[in-house]
């Protein structure tokens, strides 16, 4: 294995990473080669440059930017693919040892491309690299004008003597400087945040609240649609979509009293509804029988604080923890008929669970059975809040539970040990009725489907383990279509399962109640939640609910909703975005486990990262809440007014008439994703949707992202730029669809291959659908492309795309196509055709970057916000910036318009189309716009 297969492992494994300071060795500084760069002329002196996987690039001394000394190295990558190396040569050191190297290094500008080490090591009289290498965490690493320092641990191994100290990039162009390596003994890491104890808040009399709770009306909420907006109304008055989640595991933990006084005023409570799973409540204590006493004592916990607060049960639906073993086949389980045995997560399968550490076989996610039973207890705890006097304040049901409590299937895909889900007899019976469903009772048809002439509804199978783990990139028609069957029944099955509890609660409540769910979907990249579809068909659901993307939410990071959320609008749903940020009031783990979770360490970062998710969901037309999980994480003074600027925001959106604008509409279709194999499917939902998606909300161009079979809604609104990201399996209706939007100055911009599935000339299918013709390369090949001499008003300026996987692909050969990128082999990827009455762009690779989108968007003549480069969400009415590097800002406003600063209440300008002034990386500017 070469070194950037290793990075590439690495990079897949640790993409979500970070980089953190190591407390400095207080032992030797071991010598290394050359490790300032003072020595050497025309060769490097202790060190080798290389190139691999068809990288290109180049090294010179470098005299004018230097650490320290007289010189230092200057290292390019000029392309996507392969890599840039240095590596030093070999040094000495002793076995069973844990060391630290150290560089520092400068990157110019702002780049892609991943930088990190990797530390080999070898045998005292061999070449041979004894494996696993060492690497840091492979992500772009932004300097400014300064330098930072890089840093990596690792264990010489028994066995080996002497190491290489290599440093890579890859993935992207970039620049970097390097200079000042170190080695030394590693010395003991103590990690030591900042943590200040929550004080918990004071509860009034209960009796206070028992007088109030006595002449309230018992609450009604209920979503309404008004001028193409859901607003959510509590006895008749409109309340923002900002909500308070209490602690999961101790509610009593709860910091009401804070987010009353800063205008949020509707509180999910948290429910688990089984007794036994998470500790020794839940009303549901065994089949058919329930205690309630839990369920009052819990609300009157948040009514002696605010007893004219609203509020939802945040209800985990789990069942008690000896259910599976009194239902035996409703259990989940793996390929090879093992039991998963769980606690809030998968913890092993095959064996017997433990009582003493909480575990219990996991429920199969679409047992009739579990249904069944679990539909009958959540109506006995709806008729008995519906008599209680605490209950009167109750106005929903937030359905969750299960695996992590937002349904995610109870499968583990670690390489090393991995098991599938779900092949219990309830998941057999349940993938048979669906199926009848599906093919809507034509066994003829189901036949054809699967090109098996034998095949029956009371016989299909799921397909096995080793068939799902054998495909390729695309799935082989007809012979896999069970294989995409079952992977669209793998989304739509738990789907069903939240319909049945959503339409209790609608019955027992009367409709007087609203019901959400957990539910991050593809734009999360979550396999068993690609049915937003499937959910929206309910009329029962009235708002999704889930976390906001982890690893890129510390302040300085892009931020992200995992939502297809304009589909929710689009269908009469909001999103409410899930701010569980840590802080110095919360408990803590390790630096790269707290920054990818985002825990700050002070105000100002927190209300940095409030300001620029609601700021987000104020573009978008959606909402948020706080979930203090363990309790006490909002509880300081300078936090809690961010909190209460964010909700006054929402407050000012509550006024505001139409749907938020923007000029570019962004497409992701669930269907082609079943289309893919396990293996491709897992990197390419990251490569190809996750991480684009990251890419567009730091290129400057607002955008609103929707779900593909939404082209075919009459009330999609018009935009000048559509784009599709995995449109690799079009029905009739959308091909109509999109051939309607040929008109009117319009672009359609297609990424990888477009209407393939199924096809058996996929080329043709391309062509037909592009209108640019492009013929298959020979085999699969790298899916990235570098910009081409002709890119023309399409050129980004520095890289083109970022996709780190190989599949089929096609070539761009349309002679009155401009050829604006490359594949690695010269070969054109990327073409853009103007057919003068609409304008149209082959994207042959995947992961478009933030700033060609900016460039595409532009020449589509599209609203552009910012230049790339700084995550920008913005609508007619509102504008948020969160820098992501620091400088002078330019920003272009949709509308002349009246800017007001929401920190600050400051009228910035009465009539204004542009903005402009200084930031540094991690600081938030939002702003409310009123059109003049």
């Amino acid at each position: 294995m070469n070194a950037l297969s290793l990075a590439r492992f690495a990079l897949l494994v640790l993409l979500f990473g970070s980089l953190f300071p190591a407390p400095a060795s207080a032992q030797a500084r071991l010598a290394m080669p050359n490790a300032g760069f003072e020595e050497g002329d025309k060769d490097l002196a202790g060190w080798e440059f290389s190139l691999g996987e068809e990288g290109q690039g180049d090294w010179a001394w470098e005299t004018k930017r230097v650490h320290s000394g007289k010189r230092a190295i200057r290292v390019r990558k000029s392309n996507s693919v392969g890599y840039s190396m240095l590596a030093s040569d070999y040094i000495p050191l002793e076995a069973g040892k844990e060391y630290e190297a150290r560089a520092w290094v400068h990157v110019e500008g702002r780049s892609h491309a991943n930088v990190y080490f990797m530390i080999s090591q070898y045998t005292a009289d061999s070449p041979e690299m004894r494996f696993p290498n060492a690497f840091s965490i492979p992500r772009p690493l932004y300097t400014g004008d300064g330098w930072k320092q890089l840093r990596v641990r690792f264990t010489v191994r028994p066995g080996n003597a002497r190491v290489r100290i290599h440093v890579l990039l890859n993935r992207a162009p970039a620049t970097v400087i390097w200079d000042d390596f170190e080695l030394e003994p590693a010395a003991e890491e103590v990690y030591r945040p900042r943590y200040e104890k929550p004080r918990p808040e004071e509860l009034p009399p209960l009796e206070q609240a028992r007088e109030r709770l006595q002449r309230r009306q018992r609450a009604v909420a209920d979503r309404k649609v008004i001028d193409g907006r859901v607003r959510f109304f509590f006895d008749g008055r409109p309340v923002e979509p900002a909500f308070y989640v209490a602690p999961f595991h101790n509610q009593w933990n709860a910091q009401i009293a804070d987010f009353r006084g800063a205008g949020v005023r509707v509180y999910l409570l948290p429910l688990t509804l089984g007794r036994g799973v998470y500790s020794d409540r839940g009303p549901w204590i065994g089949a058919g029988k329930m205690d309630f006493t839990e369920v009052d004592e819990l609300l009157w916990r948040i009514l002696r604080v605010d007893p004219d607060g609203y509020i939802l049960f945040y209800l985990a639906t789990d069942p008690y923890r000896k259910w599976g073993e009194e239902h035996p086949t409703e259990v989940c389980a793996d390929q090879n008929g093992q039991k998963a045995v769980v606690q809030m997560h998968p913890k092993d399968w095959g064996r017997e669970p433990d009582p003493k550490a909480r575990e219990r076989y996991a429920p199969s996610l679409v047992s009739s059975v579990l249904r069944r039973d679990t539909i009958e207890a959540i109506r006995r705890l709806i008729r008995h809040v519906n008599s209680s006097l605490p209950g009167k304040a109750v106005a929903g049901y937030h359905i969750a539970g299960l695996n992590d409590g937002q349904f995610f299937q109870w499968a583990r895909h670690d390489p090393k040990d991995l098991h599938l889900a779900d092949y219990s007899e309830a998941s057999r019976r349940a993938f048979r009725d669906w199926l009848r469903r599906f093919y809507r009772n034509d066994l003829a048809a189901f036949r054809r489907a699967w090109g098996r002439p034998d095949v029956t509804f009371e016989t299909a199978e799921i397909p096995s383990g080793e068939r799902r783990l054998a495909s390729g990139f695309f799935l082989t028609l007809p012979r896999d279509q069970d294989i995409a069957d079952y992977n669209r029944f793998y989304s739509e099955g738990t789907v069903e399962t939240i319909h049945a509890y959503a339409r209790v609660v609608k019955e027992e409540t009367q409709g007087r109640a609203l019901v959400s769910t957990y539910w991050e979907d593809a734009a999360a990249g979550v396999d068993s939640h690609l049915a937003t579809g499937r959910m929206l068909q309910s009329p029962d659901i009235d708002f999704l609910a889930g976390p906001a993307a982890y690893g890129v939410r510390m302040a300085g990071e892009v931020g992200e909703c995992h939502s297809t959320w304009g589909s929710l609008s689009l269908h009469g749903r909001i999103k409410l975005t899930e701010q569980d940020w840590r802080s110095w009031l919360s408990g803590w783990r390790d630096p790269q486990y707290d920054y990818n979770v985002g825990r700050a360490e002070n105000a100002a970062d927190h209300n940095a990262m409030v300001r620029r998710e609601c700021g987000m969901m104020l573009a978008y037309g959606h909402g948020t809440w706080w979930y203090d999980m363990s309790g006490g994480w909002f509880r300081d003074d300078q936090i809690m007014r961010g909190i209460a600027e964010a909700r006054a925001a929402f407050s000012r959106d509550l006024r505001l008439p139409g749907m938020p604008r923007a000029d570019v509409a962004v497409f992701i279709d669930e269907r082609s994703l079943d289309f893919l194999g396990y293996r491709t499917g897992r990197t390419f939902r990251y490569e190809a949707i996750v991480r684009q998606l990251y890419q567009l909300n730091q290129s400057g161009v607002p955008y609103h992202l929707y779900l593909q079979p939404d082209l075919c809604e009459k009330s999609l609104p018009e935009y000048r730029l559509y784009l599709f990201l995995n449109a690799h399996h079009l029905s009739p209706a959308e091909k109509a669809a999109v051939k309607a939007l040929r008109r009117a100055g319009k672009t359609l911009a297609f990424m990888h291959a477009p209407g393939v599935v199924g096809q058996a000339e996929p080329a043709a299918a391309i062509t037909e659908i592009t209108g640019i013709r492009v013929r298959p390369t020979n085999g699969e090949i790298p899916l990235t492309a570098d910009v081409a001499p002709t890119a023309g008003p399409l050129d980004p300026g520095d890289a083109l795309s970022l996709a780190a996987l190989a599949g089929p692909a096609f070539i761009v050969e349309d002679e009155k196509a401009r050829v604006v990128g490359t594949y690695p082999d010269g070969t054109a990827a990327v073409g853009a055709r103007d057919f003068g009455t609409w304008k149209s762009l082959f994207f042959g690779a995947t992961c478009m970057t933030d700033s060609f989108f900016n460039a595409l968007a532009r020449w589509a003549g599209a609203w552009v916000a910012a230049p790339a480069g700084d995550a920008v969400y913005a609508s007619q009415y509102f504008l948020t910036i969160h820098a992501l590097v620091d400088g002078e800002k330019q920003l272009t406003l949709l509308t002349p318009s009246r800017v007001e600063d929401l920190t600050t209440g400051e009228v910035v300008a009465e009539r204004a189309r542009t903005l402009s002034f200084p930031m540094r990386r991690g600081e938030t500017r939002w702003f409310a716009l009123t059109p003049r």
